[in-house]
């Protein structure tokens, strides 16, 4: 009997922050402010605990997480820490 694989799991994170918005840009941002990061932060939290108990992702493991969008430097390293 073949031994099943576990499955694999890719995240990607959108950090919707930027300093200011780039002419060929068309990726939904928003100006940086301490006070959005930390909501920001909240919310991915809050999601990534509703997913893991959903049943797409019953027996996965992650294995890559993408962050991008906006520009993902602009969060705070404490920040960055946060969402890995």
């Amino acid at each position: 009997m073949p031994v099943q694989q576990e499955l694999q799991l890719g995240i990607y994170i959108h950090i919707p922050f930027c300093l200011k918005r780039c002419a060929y840009c068309d990726f939904t941002m928003i100006p940086y402010t301490a006070q959005r990061e930390a909501q920001f932060l909240t919310a991915i939290k809050r999601e990534a605990a509703l997913l893991s108990g959903s049943p797409c992702a019953k027996g996965r493991r992650p294995v890559t997480l993408y962050a991008g969008g906006g520009t993902p430097s602009a969060l705070t390293p404490e920040g960055i820490g946060a969402l890995f």
